[in-house]
């Protein structure tokens, strides 16, 4: 590389390092023009067009760079973060497999991985992985929050004991740690309603513009029965952002559950319009705790309850490893009795079941 060719690429850097984007992308496609062959400079024009909100196009030139130097640690970890960012979920994956591969110790990218197969639901693979990088990294804030995260995901009720005594070692060491506070009143809201109640109302205050901290506090109110409760902290969190499609279900449902069903459909209803992912694995939580809300009204005959069903089902059908009683997002199981029920068309709709 001659002396002018290394100072075209060092001013690419220079300008990507002051964040003038669009001056770095030129740089770095001038470059390029002219060795093609150099795969830092794919990767970094990858990561200038994945900083100017383009990941399409960032996924595309990093898949370059890799393809150039498949053996850099760095180009797979970064094509798994522009994967999961286009939604290429198991491609996502393969590209942290290889990052790890390259990189053994890397608990980054042990981290990454076990939270991609979190996200699709693999969540023994999930735990599995982050048991792998505690061992190389013990002491780990994150790495534990994530693995108390899965021990607590839904369904998975006999092992809250198990997420507490994760969670316990590091708030000693780290007792104002809003998170795992947050973690430890989901931990402890079966064993001790009122200390999980304390925790998380402390955390909410601490960090008032926190949503993921008001939406805990929701569900759990939620799981206690407590539905006038949860229509006040649900519409809090819906005041601050009124498209989280996870709260307006909940609200939805604790409107079921205190006699305003109309409403509640009407609700359900603006939920399903928002919700864009189809059948994954959120969307068939949702529908899963409003096939439960309708059971437990005895609202088993009509078209929303069908709908939900149907959803639910169908998203069990593609996706077997989550198990149906793991749908549930906030309580202990649907009723199997709820899988009985017979499929025929309803005779006294609350409102027309909304279209997939």
């Amino acid at each position: 590389m001659t002396e002018q060719t290394g100072s075209t690429l060092d001013t690419a850097r220079a300008l990507h390092q002051a964040g003038k984007l669009d001056a770095a992308e030129d740089a770095y496609r001038s470059y390029i023009a002219d060795y093609e062959d150099d795969a830092e400079a794919h990767h970094l024009l990858g990561l200038v067009l994945h900083g100017k909100g383009e990941p399409e196009a960032a996924e595309s030139v990093i898949a370059k760079a890799v393809a150039l130097n498949p053996r850099a640690a760095s180009f797979r970890f970064n094509h798994g973060i522009l994967l999961e960012a286009v939604g290429r979920y198991q491609d996502a994956v393969t590209a942290y497999r290889f990052a790890h591969a390259l990189q053994p110790d890397n608990t980054m990218a042990l981290n990454t991985l076990a939270t991609m197969y979190a996200k699709i639901g693999e969540l023994q693979l999930a735990e599995k992985t982050l048991r792998e990088a505690l061992e190389i990294k013990p002491i780990a804030p994150e790495l534990v929050l994530n693995l108390a995260e899965v021990v607590l995901e839904p369904g998975q009720l006999e092992r809250l004991d198990e997420a507490r005594d994760l969670l316990a070692p590091l708030l000693e060491t780290m007792p104002h740690f809003m998170a795992a506070q947050a973690l430890m009143a989901r931990a402890l809201s079966r064993s001790d309603q009122k200390a999980s109640e304390k925790l998380i109302r402390s955390v909410v205050k601490r960090d008032p513009k926190n949503l993921r901290f008001r939406k805990t506090l929701t569900q759990l109110l939620y799981q206690w029965d407590r539905f006038a409760d949860t229509a006040l902290a649900a519409q809090d969190v819906l005041d601050k952002s009124p498209f989280e499609v996870d709260t307006l279900t909940l609200l939805a449902a604790a409107k079921l559950r205190t006699g305003e069903e109309q409403y509640a459909v009407d609700l359900m209803s603006r939920a399903d319009r928002l919700d864009h992912d189809g059948l994954s694995k959120t969307s068939a939580r949702r529908n899963a705790l409003w096939a439960a809300g309708l059971h437990r009204v005895g609202r088993t005959d009509d078209g929303t309850f069908l709908t939900a069903l149907d959803r639910t089902v169908s998203y069990e059908a593609l996706s077997p490893p989550l198990g149906f009683g793991k749908l549930d997002s906030f309580n202990e199981q649907i009723s199997t009795e709820i899988l009985k029920q017979p499929r025929h068309a309803p005779t006294s709709a609350l409102s027309p079941g909304p279209a997939i």
